[in-house]
């Protein structure tokens, strides 16, 4: 059975076979389980390349890491809220941004910094 989470534009996960070829990140949103508990945690989302150099993660959905979370294409990653991740941008992020102009989300800096979610999908500061 296919895990919850695939990321629709609309910022709705969704438990579906395909997984895309772009990876997101908005915390741990997952129990020992591996069931979605919560929509996102913290204010840093992003999205990168599916592959990174020659990095492989361990397993999906590990105990006390963050939750994989994968999209179709890069608008779809734009219109849920993902900016790239500056050091490991999408293949094509400066022909999008290119065509389309000024309107798209910039590459995020360092964990923590850079452009945030929309305010309307941005969880309440605590």
């Amino acid at each position: 059975m296919p895990l919850k989470n695939r990321v629709d534009p609309h910022s709705q996960l969704h438990a579906v076979s395909a997984r895309g070829i772009f990876m997101g990140n908005r915390g741990r949103l997952h129990n020992t389980e591996r069931q979605i508990v919560r929509q996102w945690k913290g204010h840093p989302w992003i999205t990168c390349a599916l592959s990174f150099k020659d990095y492989q993660r361990p397993a999906m959905m590990m105990p006390n890491s963050y939750t994989e979370l994968f999209f179709l294409d890069e608008p779809t990653a734009y219109a849920a809220g993902h900016p790239p991740l500056r050091g490991m941008p999408p293949p094509g992020l400066q022909a999008v941004q290119g065509s389309l102009g000024a309107g798209l989300p910039r590459a995020a800096g360092p964990i923590g910094q850079g452009p945030r979610q929309p305010a309307a999908r941005r969880p309440p500061k605590r």
